[in-house]
């Protein structure tokens, strides 16, 4: 119902007629109901007091105009109707006034109404009621339409707060006018004295609890979209806050690209359940990185047939890169005019290295050049050699690392009693390798490189070795044979 001043002068015109035909028009007498003449004065009911000619004019008895009988008792009778009349347009603005204000505009119907447009899915009043009661953001329809699915698909959660809505609308018509009088702010959503309503009624709104999301990422730009909407970036291991939203699930989709593809995740939060109505989520692309394995570090990696002018020497790992088989790499090597080209590898789900070999190649070692000669080459074989080995045992290839060793290491050592002392090993860098002699089958190169192994207490271990190894040629290839190595530093890195 909605009042206005139209409505009352209606009513109150209508009243000023009912009560006007109950006294008699000319003497003011009040007339028994069907009574067809006034008892005072003998007048038919209904007629004039003056009559009037058709020309328009009174009717006289030639003498003088007739003047109304008893003027002053026709005032008299007048403040009665005017009392009347203004009891009825107070009862009027009364009733008008406690409609408004208990019933139209109380906050128990604004709950009603609330909860009777969301089971409807009537998305433009819900998000007038949620407009209406938010300060912190604006709710679209898109958003509006999310939140009324939410709460649709989850009965629970409805039911509880609409509970939770009642039980606050009650507070406030028992004039607890204060959050301390049992609102829990924890609570999807509220009921909220939200002003004055035409600057005279309170005015009772539904306040929905904003939520956001903290997202962090171990890769450096990723993009963050929620809800299909681009909502930022985050660097790498850098936390950012994103939000507010509307309560309900919300997809969050990371977008990393790294130069050879995008490659996507995707998570879903929920804060339904979080007091802080804050939620986390956590992205890592160790999954989408390969690491490199090659016995020709001199070589070029190629992606999708597209030189990367990159050496596989320079690479430690590539990535991210997408999963889906999209991604095909390969290496080449040039020897003097001729090139060769190893193995293309597929990049699928489930792969965590790439291996790149070429066939025979101390055979075109041996053979590069007329200019090279062999202790050259073999300068370069033997570096190649003690730098594959450190990057096999970072990668926790142990068995390609082993099989590195001389024949006469390996028969005295076993895979598994080696690798048991590299359990705790995260990586070894090899810092620096010189030749120091060659001797036909035998050679000596020092080296200087560092480990990093776990520690106490989620620390690392950092270890800086320097010393010799000792190596030997078996059927053309050089194998690491014997090692004398001192720790020069350690300490440990949180």
């Amino acid at each position: 119902m909605e009042f206005n001043l139209y409505n009352l002068n209606y009513q109150i015109l209508y009243s000023k007629e009912v009560l006007t035909m109950n006294y008699c028009k000319n003497c003011g007498n009040k007339l028994k109901e069907g009574a067809k003449f006034c008892a005072k004065c003998g007048r038919p009911i209904g007629e004039q007091t003056e009559s009037k000619s058709r020309s328009g004019k009174k009717e006289t008895d030639g003498s003088h105009e007739s003047k109304p009988l008893n003027e002053g008792s026709a005032k008299r009778r007048k403040k009665p109707i005017i009392t009347i009349i203004a009891l009825l347009a107070l009862l009027l603005l009364g009733g008008g006034y406690y409609y408004l204000k208990n019933i139209y505009l109380s906050p128990d119907k604004v709950v009603e109404g609330f909860a009777a447009a969301v089971e409807g899915k009537q998305t433009n009043k819900v998000r007038a009621y949620i407009n209406d009661g938010q300060r912190e953001m604006k709710a679209t329809a898109e958003q509006t339409e999310a939140f009324i699915t939410y709460l649709n698909d989850n009965p629970k959660i409805y039911s509880d707060l609409y509970e939770d809505l009642e039980t606050e609308a009650n507070y406030y018509k028992e004039d607890f006018h204060s959050y301390e009088a049992g609102v829990d702010m924890n609570n999807l959503a509220n009921v909220k004295l939200g002003g004055k309503k035409w600057g005279i009624f309170d005015h009772y709104v539904i306040e929905v609890q904003p939520c956001y999301v903290n997202i962090t990422s171990d890769y450096s730009k990723t993009e963050i979209q929620i809800d299909g909407q681009k909502a930022g970036t985050v660097s790498d291991e850098a936390e950012e806050l994103f939000g507010p939203y509307l309560p309900g699930e919300h997809t969050i989709k990371a977008v990393a690209e790294g130069g050879y593809g995008k490659v996507t995740q995707s998570d879903k939060f929920d804060v339904s359940s979080l007091e802080d109505r804050t939620a986390s989520s956590q992205f890592s692309w160790d999954d989408y990185f390969l690491s490199i394995y090659t016995n020709e570090d001199e070589a070029v990696l190629f992606v999708n047939g597209k030189s990367t002018k990159k050496k596989l020497k320079e690479i430690d790992e590539i990535g991210p890169l997408p999963m889906d088989g999209s991604v095909k790499l390969h290496a080449e090597w040039k020897i003097g005019k001729e090139t060769l080209k190893s193995d293309t590898v597929t990049v699928k789900e489930g792969m965590y290295s790439a291996d790149f070999l070429f066939d025979d190649v101390d055979t075109y070692d041996t053979e590069v050049s007329s200019e090279e000669d062999e202790d050259s080459i073999d300068e370069r074989l033997i570096q190649e050699v003690i730098y594959t080995h450190y990057q096999h045992i970072t990668d926790n290839h142990f068995e390609a690392a082993y099989n590195l060793f001389s024949s006469e290491k390996r028969s005295s050592l076993s895979l598994s009693d080696w690798s048991k002392g590299l359990e705790n090993n995260q990586s070894d860098v090899v810092n620096s390798v010189s030749v120091k002699e060659i001797n036909g089958s035998k050679a000596k190169a020092h080296i200087v490189m560092t480990s990093y192994d776990d520690h106490k207490g989620n620390t690392t271990l950092v270890q800086q070795w320097e010393g010799d190894w000792h190596l030997v040629k078996e059927n053309g290839s050089w194998y690491l044979d014997k090692a004398k190595l001192t720790k020069i530093s350690s300490k440990t890195e949180s």
